[in-house]
């Protein structure tokens, strides 16, 4: 009776591993099965830019499956920027059909009463759980202080032949002035 007893119970056991290995191989497989890869990237005029530009970057999301399929995976895309202290400055979210790669520019407006300083852009996809993410960084400058005054393009070339005009006036009247020092001099020479 204790044989046929151990032999249940030793029975029982093989058959739940057997159970219960398929559930973790699978799950193996399923991590093994896919994998999402970002690669994000601002380019170099907008590191440093003002408060109230766009700013671009480029974003690149690979899909890695373990076999390739021409299906379209709906991916979920978040653009989140954020300041040194971590506070949230802007938060977008978009849905993207991806067969195996997408690479994208995604413009994102400033808003106008940004502070200067650094900030981080989050880059997130994921999709059926699995998650990608990158990060990069840029600068808010201070903002340039306007000059007082504008003038169109027609006007600056106005002013530009008004100023010409004058300083060739200028010229004009400082040589016909050295030409009257002259002939008084050779007249008052003349004179002795």
């Amino acid at each position: 009776m204790k044989n046929e007893t151990e032999v249940i119970t030793i029975k029982n056991i093989l058959f739940l591993l057997l159970l219960i290995v398929p559930v973790v191989s699978s799950a193996e497989e399923q991590s093994k099965e896919s994998m999402i890869v970002v690669n994000t990237k601002i380019p170099a005029d907008y590191k440093k830019m003002e408060a109230g530009k766009s700013l671009l970057t480029q974003v690149e999301i690979i899909l890695i499956k373990e076999e390739y399929n021409d299906n379209i995976t709906d991916v979920q895309i978040e653009y989140k920027i954020t300041d040194s202290r971590g506070n949230i400055l802007m938060h977008i979210a978009e849905t993207k059909g991806i067969i195996d790669r997408l690479f994208t520019v995604k413009e994102l407006m400033l808003p106008s009463d940004v502070l200067p300083g650094v900030y981080t852009l989050t880059v997130k996809a994921s999709y059926l759980g699995k998650k990608g993410t990158e990060t990069a960084s840029f600068e808010v400058l201070r903002e340039k202080q306007p000059l007082p005054f504008s003038f169109t393009e027609k006007e600056e070339t106005i002013l530009l032949g008004i100023l010409s005009l004058l300083f060739m006036g200028f010229f004009v009247a400082l040589y016909h002035e050295h030409r009257k020092i002259k002939r008084l001099e050779r007249e008052g020479y003349r004179r002795i």
